[in-house]
């Protein structure tokens, strides 16, 4: 009797634990992800018509549309680099808030008087040991937009 009385007890334990992990996880990827995403069917991105955009924020429901190109590039910062996944962001990113209980160090902008800004991850930081607050050195990022067939021989 003891037995079944622990076992059930252990039972409903880890079951709460994963239902918990379960909603903390969710939360987490929804904070990042949309809830509707268009997606090239083809290729890795598609042409954007202000006309496609004029539809999509007149359908119902709809509150905010926001355009966005993902792909790897290359990272620099002082000496150290990493290759990491970058979104490009329309400068509307920011008013869907879903960033805004996230950011753990300095300020969540896109653009201020010209100068570019780059949301960043922990990991990113981590990795690249980047001091949030100094403006003496800017992220350097760079992109191969086309990769072609190339030879380490001049004569080709």
């Amino acid at each position: 009797m003891v037995g079944v009385a622990f076992s059930t007890a252990a039972l409903i334990i880890v079951l709460s634990v994963f239902n918990g992990l379960e909603g903390l996880l969710r939360s987490l990827y929804t904070s990042f992800d949309p809830e509707l995403k268009i997606e090239a069917a083809e290729g890795k991105s598609f042409e954007v018509s202000d006309a496609l955009l004029t539809k999509l924020k007149t359908i119902e429901g709809v509150e905010v549309v926001t355009e966005v190109i993902e792909d790897y590039a290359y990272i620099r910062y002082r000496d150290a680099d990493v290759v990491a996944t970058i979104k490009g962001v329309s400068d509307n990113f920011i008013d869907q808030h879903r960033l805004d209980d996230r950011i753990v160090q300095g300020e969540l902008k896109l653009k201020q008087d010209g100068v570019n800004f780059a949301i960043i991850g922990r990991g990113i930081q981590y990795a690249l040991s980047v001091a949030v607050e100094d403006e003496m050195f800017a992220l350097q990022i760079f992109y191969i937009k086309d990769l072609r067939r190339s030879s380490l021989d001049p004569s080709q």
